[in-house]
C-alpha cells in the first residue's frame, strides 16, 4: 500500500510541476498577446524563435497534464467510483 502511496506522490507532484510551467508560460503569452495580435497569421509566422518556443512549451506541458489525466488518473477514479457505487 505505502507504494501505491508513493507513486501517487510522485505522480502529482510532476502534475503540479506541470501546473505551475503552464502558468508561467501562460502569463508570458498573455503579455506577448498584448503586445501583438498574434492569431493573424502574417504576425504569427513574424514571431521571433524564443516567442515560438513559449507557445510550443506550453502546447507541450498542456498535452503533458491532459495525458496524466486521461491515461493515468481517470481510469483509477473511474474504477474507485464504480466500486463506492456498488457499495
Amino acid at each position: 500500500m505505502n507504494n501505491k502511496k508513493e507513486i501517487l506522490k510522485k505522480r502529482f507532484k510532476k502534475l503540479n510541476n506541470h501546473y505551475i510551467a503552464l502558468k508561467d508560460y501562460k502569463q508570458l503569452i498573455d503579455e506577448m498577446i498584448t503586445q501583438k495580435d498574434i492569431y493573424q497569421p502574417d504576425t504569427f509566422n513574424a514571431l521571433s524563435v524564443q516567442e515560438k518556443a513559449i507557445l510550443d512549451a506550453y502546447l507541450k506541458r498542456f498535452a503533458s497534464v491532459q495525458d496524466f489525466l486521461g491515461a493515468k488518473y481517470l481510469p483509477h477514479y473511474l474504477r474507485w467510483r464504480v466500486l463506492v457505487m456498488e457499495k
